[in-house]
């Protein structure tokens, strides 16, 4: 619909007017515009964006293609490659390698997911589980109705019995710094139960 109103379409659309017509209309060919004379985004802001949830390159590019970049700007697959050469150009503070197999990394994803009930139309937040790999970055992800501990746990073994990637080849497990609750149930109790720890260490 934008395309239609930038491009002046009413419906009907004119007599005489064949597909191909139609299509240069909606997508016009882009000008032939040097790389010097593109407006060129603040990279620095770009990069604080990204740090927002759900803020990605994509939506960021479609926001600079609606304002500065809107006759003339780079295109996206552009846009991605002079970010990533910008970024390379900072100062790194922290680099980790990980060894194939050494190292999988767990926790409970910041935001969850709506499923709503076919039958009733009733909305449930769904959590996500990711585990991820520290060296190829496999990830699996598994829904669940909670982020307790118990859950927690039964996330873990299924990505173990169902991730060819994960099962028998990580020698340890890294877990977020989560809360899982009191050892007991003592309500002066703040020691955090040592499930995690166990989890955690090396086999």
């Amino acid at each position: 619909m934008a395309r239609a109103r930038r491009a002046g379409l009413r419906w009907p659309l004119p007599e005489g007017l064949d597909d191909h017509q139609l299509e240069m209309l909606l997508y016009p060919p882009p000008p032939a515009v040097a790389a010097d004379q593109c407006p060129v985004p603040d990279w620095a802001v770009v990069h604080r964006e990204l740090r927002r949830p759900n803020v990605t390159l994509a939506l960021l590019w479609e926001e600079y293609r609606s304002g500065s970049g809107s006759q003339d700007g780079f295109g996206y697959s552009w846009f991605c490659d002079l970010y990533r050469e910008w970024v390379g150009r900072l100062k790194p503070t922290l680099r980790q390698v990980h060894m194939a197999g050494d190292r999988v990394f767990v926790d409970f994803a910041g935001h969850g997911m709506e499923v709503i009930d076919g039958a009733s139309g009733e909305i449930h937040r769904a959590e996500i589980f990711v585990a991820v790999l520290g060296a190829s970055s496999y990830i699996f992800a598994q829904a669940s109705w909670s982020q307790s501990l118990p859950t927690g746990l039964a996330c873990m073994s299924i990505c173990w019995r169902s991730s060819a990637a994960c099962r028998g080849r990580s020698s340890a497990t890294i877990c977020a710094p989560v809360s899982p609750g009191p050892a007991s149930t003592n309500r002066w109790s703040t020691a955090p139960t040592p499930i995690w720890p166990r989890i955690t260490a090396p086999r």
